[in-house]
């Protein structure tokens, strides 16, 4: 699960930049009309050097950077700027399980059970990061928590390529 769980957020992260750069690059595969880039970049290389600025990397997550980032370089910034509440908010809750499997700090297990856990009633092997994701939350068709977030980040996705 852990793997797993990893690969599903580095590549939304992966698809969330490629359809940024898309976007401001006009590559049109993304595109809708209602997506308006204030800026459009001659290359993929040009609008990197521009929105990387001096790192050599973006951080995507929290999503509200993500959201800050748009309103500079798209109208109203759209498509990032059009998920609901509970869309970011079920976000940030999987960046919290993310950072736990992957630091396994004090810290993120800590943000972990104060952000995720908190105020669930779980047996004690669910309230680890990988007993959380193994959870069955659904018993119609069963679903483990791990293929709920799978199911609702493809949903998310939709959004953002529509």
């Amino acid at each position: 699960y852990t793997g797993l769980f990893l690969d599903v957020i580095t590549n939304f992260e992966n698809m969330i930049e490629d359809l940024f750069t898309d976007l401001l690059t006009g590559n049109t595969k993304h595109l809708s009309r209602k997506v308006q880039a204030k800026i459009n970049f001659p290359s993929l290389n040009v609008c990197k050097d521009i929105i990387y600025g001096t790192k050599s990397y973006i951080d995507w997550f929290p999503y509200d950077q993500t959201v800050k980032r748009s309103k500079i370089f798209f109208k109203n910034g759209r498509p990032f700027s059009v998920l609901e509440k509970q869309n970011k908010s079920l976000l940030q809750e999987m960046v919290y399980i993310r950072n736990a499997l992957a630091h396994k700090s004090r810290h993120a297990l800590k943000m972990f059970k104060r952000e995720v856990i908190k105020d669930k009633n779980l047996l004690p092997e669910e309230s680890t990061p990988i007993g959380y994701l193994r959870r069955v939350v659904a018993l119609t068709p069963p679903q483990t928590q791990y293929e709920v977030y799978i199911s609702e980040i493809a949903s998310i996705a939709k959004i953002l390529c529509h």
